[in-house]
């Protein structure tokens, strides 16, 4: 039984995997079980070169997001894909499969250079990126290139092939004395939980792939690539991850939008003041398998995950005077401790009740996938209280629900209370006056927590 936050009036929707029932928000509805639809990817080349993964045929979950690096040979630069009869320059390319696609790798021979220049052709394999970025280069023979690969937080960079050769430097100073071949090879890593942990799973595969979508209300929808945005927040998010504000911040930079904001340290988080000249913004956003709902979240401590649903929108300005309050309540209490501290959490459990009084909450980094060490999220609260020795937990990490994406954990158990069947706990967590906008569809590990007024852990039941 996954936890989720409370849900006006249940509504709800149960999503039946093999026997266990699982709340996601949204209308009440039963999914029955089904074979998952698979769809095919073939992957082909030129002459010239070669992908990562290799050529052939694969099968895939459809929603799956397949990432394939195109890697020319000596002698020959990526030119562009095919894709489905459809030309792009993307390298590494990132595919939705929704159906059965046919991509091919397009590789060119090098156009011979006046004497005294020479190529450097940089590509990567998954898991990364370069700078300068992996693509064909001209310099002069005698000069000296720096070469620096980036890794994404799911992978690491593991080597160079430098025109054949192996080489683990980075950054790599290349001396240009004739044409170079260069390709930053990066391998995955795994987020085991801290040892001790009564956690069942292994985070994996949290790297954003997909280019998403924002809609800003009488403004437009906007695309946007999450490789190409760094976080505002680079306090809380790892490298790869980052925030809705920051893709506001995005589109501003890139002058899809025209954007004004600034950092309030009294509330310890970012304000929008106008968007194309005007005021008073506030969001929605919700996960794949969420609906719309109402919040009073940091939108600069929102995670944006592959699948999402973000929307700005205007609203009065009492509301935002309103929120902002709550924030300036959490930051003096967190001032007021060494830790954050919670006043009140409650567990009403199906089989005992438990109330906590200035609750000091830790961090365990158990999503250090995501955030910097030592961020809180809400999942802390249940550890800190098993490490006072208040409560025994389980834990149990879902990649996906139905054909929901969830990639997060869930509590299963706390105490004697076990989830089972459509049964299991739930939560909320903020300041009492906003409580209505404390459910918001965000599991308790992505939630970042400054210190709120109380935290609710509850039971409940759907059949």
């Amino acid at each position: 039984m996954i936890e989720l936050n409370r849900v006006e009036k249940l509504a709800t929707t149960i999503i039946i995997v093999t026997s266990l029932v699982i709340l996601s928000s949204t209308m009440l509805q039963s999914i029955p079980l089904s074979t998952p639809s698979r769809s095919n990817l073939s992957i082909a080349a030129s002459l010239g070169g070669t992908t990562d993964p290799s050529l052939g045929i694969y099968s895939y979950l459809k929603g799956f997001a397949a990432n394939v690096s195109a890697i020319p040979d000596q002698g020959y630069h990526f030119d562009h894909w095919n894709l489905d009869g459809l030309e792009t320059k993307e390298n590494p390319i990132s595919i939705l499969i929704n159906a059965s696609h046919s991509l091919r790798a397009v590789f060119a021979v090098n156009s011979p250079l006046p004497v005294g220049d020479h190529y450097l052709i940089i590509s990567t394999t998954l898991g990364g990126r370069t700078d300068p970025p992996a693509e064909i280069h001209r310099y002069s023979e005698g000069s000296r290139a720096i070469v620096t690969a980036i890794s994404y937080i799911s992978h690491r960079f593991d080597h160079w092939k430098y025109n054949g050769q192996l080489i683990t430097e980075n950054p790599l100073a290349v001396p240009v004395e004739n044409d170079i071949y260069l390709l930053a090879v990066f391998a995955a890593v795994s987020f085991a939980p801290p040892a001790g942990s009564n956690v069942i799973g292994e985070v994996e595969g949290t790297e954003l792939k997909l280019e998403s979508e924002i809609t800003i209300d009488g403004i437009g929808i906007f695309m946007f690539d999450p490789h190409i945005i760094t976080s505002k927040r680079s306090d809380i998010f790892q490298l790869g991850h980052f925030s809705i504000f920051d893709v506001v911040v995005y589109l501003s930079e890139t002058g899809k939008i025209s954007a004004e904001h600034h950092f309030d340290e009294e509330m310890n988080t970012h304000v929008i003041d106008s968007i194309d000249g005007k005021r008073n913004w506030w969001y929605r956003a919700y996960y794949d398998g969420g609906g719309a709902e109402s919040n009073v979240f940091r939108m600069d401590h929102y995670p944006v995950k592959d699948k999402m649903s973000i929307q700005l929108f205007r609203t009065n300005e009492d509301m935002l005077k309103s929120i902002y309050s709550s924030f300036r309540n959490q930051i003096m209490r967190t001032r007021q401790n060494k830790n954050p501290t919670i006043a009140e959490v409650k567990i009403e459990g199906n089989v005992e009740t438990l109330l906590f009084q200035n609750v000091t909450v830790e961090a365990h980094n158990i999503r250090n996938d995501v955030f910097k060490p030592g961020i809180i999220t809400a999942i802390d609260v249940i550890l800190s209280l098993a490490d006072q020795g208040k409560i025994s937990y389980d834990l149990r990490w879902y990649a996906a629900i139905g054909s929901s994406e969830v990639k997060s954990y869930w509590v299963e158990r706390i105490n004697e209370d076990i989830a089972s069947g459509s049964c299991g706990f739930v939560y909320e967590s903020g300041e009492r006056s906003l409580s209505g906008s404390n459910h918001i569809h965000l599991p308790s590990d992505m939630r970042v927590i400054n210190s709120p007024e109380y935290t609710l852990w509850f039971w409940i039941c759907l059949g």
